[in-house]
């Protein structure tokens, strides 16, 4: 079994069985929860190991080697038991022949006519002076009129199968508190499937990540429903999750900081990504496909604006990174590169928000185990601190949960903005994406405005409205842990 597959089947089987106690089940129960998840990583690791034993025997056994692929099939069925592809292979074995290829049916060879041989001068004759016929005037190149285009580059080779974009599209749906239930069992088995039938080099990693999302998916329901039925008398008023205080502290503006940065970097990491599917490499070869900070800082939007608006009593802050290099005339599909490449950096933010607001769910049933008696109602106030006085570890616990209330609101704000249709945000990019060529034109002219548009908005009152449902959408995914664990 694949050390990648042991690691995440049994950490996810703890943490599962660890959320299902805290939130009140028995230990009979979790201990029941542990052994069903271990199951479920046993048998998806010999499917992946039967897999990976078969394509190494054809292999051999095509490379004339029958005497290595006798002993891996061998190994194979001490270790995994019998199975139908290990009889069929060891009959190939036995028989020496190689794997079913299609037949190529050979070739005529192509005879090219004879040339007749010339006559012999006859002497005395003179030689014929040949014919020529009269050559056209050479005509000079035209200058191009107009803007020169730029020369269509061909697209690199893809990286990615169907199975791993459906993967990718069912990774946002899963994550959706409660209701992600069936796209998360669905993402698990799509995950496996395509583990399995990997071909491409970003198939694998596009199925462990989607194997991981699926479990931690999981993982966040069984908590939220265990809580909920633990939870006598159903959830809390609204009304406290709207409370705010005034000012920051120096701990929740470094929080507030450290969570915008990790943010645009992965904003930019997915445009990048996106652009190297659809059949860009650009971002790749500029080393903008990577984790590093210093590759996507922008000095300015990065650093300095965000700490001047934590400052500002009542700011909130946002910032941007150095946007990701991108030739749209290498995508394999213009037009949907175009859409794929600017929503990738959206859904990015939405996926960092669903996750925070899973991890905070699991946060608040371990504090509430911890402290059944107490007040815990500021862990979904995104605008209250929390303390928690005098628990073990208060100050850990009380970063852990501002920082993912700071994941929660940061990227709730930066997918709401990014949809904008205002350039450069990415909304007007998807908008270019569905506009005649006509409409398209239009809106290159009107780009340079873009910017001055921007300010005009962030400087006004008009900003309330762009932020408004931004903070909507961050509260609401900050009450799923007071509506299913009763916090208040």
């Amino acid at each position: 079994m694949p050390a990648w597959l042991i690691v995440s089947g049994g950490l996810a089987s703890i943490l599962a069985a660890a959320g299902a106690y805290l939130a009140g089940v028995s230990a009979a129960g979790a201990v029941g929860i542990l052994l069903g998840m271990l199951l479920l990583t046993g048998i998806t690791g010999n499917i992946v190991e039967t897999r990976r034993v078969c394509r190494r025997v054809t292999d051999l056994i095509a490379a004339g080697d029958t005497a290595g692929a006798g002993r891996l099939l061998a190994r194979a069925r001490r270790k995994l038991g019998k199975n139908p592809e290990f009889q069929r292979l060891e009959k190939l074995v036995e028989s020496g022949a190689e794997p079913e290829k299609p037949a190529i049916e050979p070739r005529e060879p192509v005879i090219e006519p004879e040339k007749p041989a010339r006559e012999p001068q006859k002497p005395g004759r003179e030689p014929e002076k040949p014919v020529l016929e009269p050559r056209e005037p050479v005509r000079e190149p035209e200058e191009p009129q107009g803007e020169p285009q730029e020369p269509v580059l061909a697209p690199a080779d893809p990286v990615t199968s169907g199975l791993a974009m459906t993967v990718m599209a069912l990774i946002l749906p899963a994550l959706v508190p409660l209701a992600g239930l069936p796209f998360a069992l669905a993402l698990l088995a799509v995950s496996i499937l395509l583990h399995v039938k990997a071909k491409l080099p970003w198939d694998r990693p596009a199925a462990r990540i989607g194997l991981a999302v699926s479990l931690l998916s999981l993982l966040f329901f069984g908590v939220g429903v265990l809580g909920r039925a633990a939870t006598p008398g159903g959830g809390p008023e609204i009304d406290f999750l709207f409370h705010t205080a005034g000012g920051h502290s120096l701990r929740s503006v470094v929080i507030m900081l450290a969570v915008l940065l990790g943010s645009v970097i992965l904003h930019e990491c997915a445009h990048a990504a996106a652009a190297r599917i659809s059949g860009d490499s650009t971002a790749l070869e500029a080393g903008r496909l990577t984790l590093n900070p210093l590759r996507h800082i922008d000095p300015f939007g990065s650093i300095v604006l965000p700490i001047v608006l934590s400052l500002i009593p009542g700011a909130m802050a946002f910032g941007w990174a150095k946007p990701v290099p991108v030739r749209p005339r290498r995508y394999a599909h213009r037009r949907r590169g175009e859409a794929f490449v600017s929503v990738a950096g959206v859904a990015a933010n939405l996926l960092l928000a669903l996750v925070s607001t899973g991890l905070l769910l699991l946060a608040a049933a371990v504090l509430k185990r911890l402290r059944p008696a107490s007040d815990l109602g500021a862990v979904s106030q995104l605008f209250v601190e929390i303390d928690l006085g005098d628990l073990p570890l208060a100050p850990v616990w009380e970063t852990v949960v501002e920082t993912l209330k700071a994941g929660i609101l940061v990227n709730s704000v930066l997918a709401v903005l990014n949809l904008l249709p205002v350039p450069p945000l990415d909304g007007s990019r998807i908008l270019r994406a569905l506009l005649p060529v006509t409409g398209q034109r239009l809106l290159d002219r009107a780009a340079p405005l873009g910017l001055l548009l921007f300010l005009l908005i962030a400087f006004t009152d008009a900003v309330v409205w762009v932020f408004f449902p931004a903070v909507i959408l961050a509260v609401v995914l900050a009450m799923v842990p007071a509506l299913l664990l009763g916090l208040g």
